[in-house]
Parts: structure tokens; sequence; C-alpha cells
């Protein structure tokens, strides 16, 4: 059994052509990770502490999902 933490990401997509969205579990923690935005150069534009559950599958439930929208939607608005 290995030590290591899996930092891999939970969920990776882009938006609007411009953004690039990854969350990426906090440490070993199996309820946290940080919903990173960045910009098509690879710079990070935002971070926020959201909620995940890496013991589904998917990394996620409905009620981590509908947070990670909420989050990225917020930042896109007041971006605007």
């Amino acid at each position: 059994m290995s030590d290591e933490i899996d930092d891999r990401a939970l969920w990776e997509g882009g938006i609007l052509g411009k953004y690039q969205i990854k969350v990426v579990p906090i440490g070993d923690a199996t309820f946290r990770a940080n919903l990173m935005i960045y910009n098509l150069d690879e710079e990070l534009l935002f971070q926020k502490e959201v909620l995940a559950n890496r013991n589904l599958p998917e990394g996620a439930g409905q009620n981590e999902y509908k947070q990670w929208q909420k989050v990225v939607t917020d930042w896109v608005l007041n971006k605007s």
C-alpha cells in the first residue's frame, strides 16, 4: 500500500472558451477540495475551498456539484 496522496483533479472543464476549471483534493482530505480557475495561459485567476466527496467514484455528489457550479457562476458574473 502506498502512502502517496492522490492529487489528481476530481473534475476538469472549460467555460466560455477562455477559462479552465480544476477541482483538486486538499491533501488527503476526503471532503475538501480547491476549485481553481485558470486562464488559457494557465495563470491562476481564482481559488476557493469547496466541498468534495472522495468516497464517491466521481469525487462529488449532487450537492457538491451544485456548490461548484454556484462558485463558478458567481465568479464569472462578478468578473464581467
